[in-house]
């Protein structure tokens, strides 16, 4: 609970300076908004999103790497067939789900258009972050056998 309320309160702090916020109870609301442009998912991504997956998706972003349950690495080979835009989309939206996870649902926080550009941003990331990986991996019959 603690980690969501920090998560939000980041989120917040850097919405701050351009973007209202406005509080009611012991509810903050939120609004950001990213001039709508090429690049806008990678500007969310670096707000947002890097702090915990990494500047190149790779899960050692400074605040994942004290997790306890870490964040996806989303340029491991195996979770490749997972990291469709649609399925980040709806994981960037709804938050992870698993218990002791940190990724809140970022709907309550960014509006949809821009979930959809970061979701498509970070699909690209985590696709050429793979492609690095598996060009520099040796050959098979250099591979040291088990």
């Amino acid at each position: 609970m603690r980690l969501t309320a920090l998560v939000v309160s980041m989120a917040a702090m850097t919405a701050w300076a351009d973007n209202p916020v406005s509080f009611s109870g012991d509810r903050t609301k939120v609004t950001v908004t990213f001039e709508s442009s090429p690049n806008r998912g990678e500007q969310v991504y670096r707000t947002y999103c890097h702090h915990c997956h990494g500047e190149k998706g790779d899960g050692t972003g400074h605040i994942g790497r004290g997790l306890m349950l870490k964040p996806v690495d989303l340029t491991a080979p195996e979770v490749g067939p997972r990291m469709t835009v649609d399925a980040i989309k709806l994981i960037v939206r709804e938050g992870s789900g698993k218990p002791g996870a940190a990724m809140i649902p970022w709907k309550l926080v960014l509006p949809e258009e821009v979930i959809k550009d970061v979701s498509v941003y970070t699909a690209a990331l985590a696709a050429e972050g793979r492609a690095k990986r598996l060009k520099a991996e040796p050959p098979a019959s250099v591979k040291p056998k088990p």
